[in-house]
């Protein structure tokens, strides 16, 4: 699909009645393992596009001017570990430009 062009969105779906995953890195996971998703495919995918299929791109999915400032921070990480980070926790949370402690 992507390849196609298609803007493919993935999240966790947590839910008590068919996906009790809640972890998104574990999903993450398991696009790069089975879906053979880049990286920044991933990233693309739980970012810029889940805010577009939810008709939120206009304040969410993007860091710039005018959006929410929504963002998790880790220590030494990059984009490359991003599927592998299951059960790391960031070490801050940012939430509408507001900072919180993890």
């Amino acid at each position: 699909l992507i390849e196609a062009g298609a803007k493919v969105a993935i999240a966790s779906d947590f839910n008590p009645g068919s996906s009790a995953v809640a972890d998104p890195y574990f999903v993450m996971h398991l696009a790069a393992r089975y879906l053979k998703m880049s990286p920044y495919e991933i990233l693309t995918a739980f970012t810029l596009n889940a805010a577009a299929v939810l008709g939120i791109a206009d304040t969410c999915g993007t860091v710039e001017p005018g959006k929410n400032a929504d963002m998790i921070c880790f220590k030494d990480a990059d984009l490359l570990t991003l599927p592998y980070m299951i059960g790391i926790k960031p070490v801050e949370i940012i939430k509408k430009g507001r900072r919180f402690a993890n």
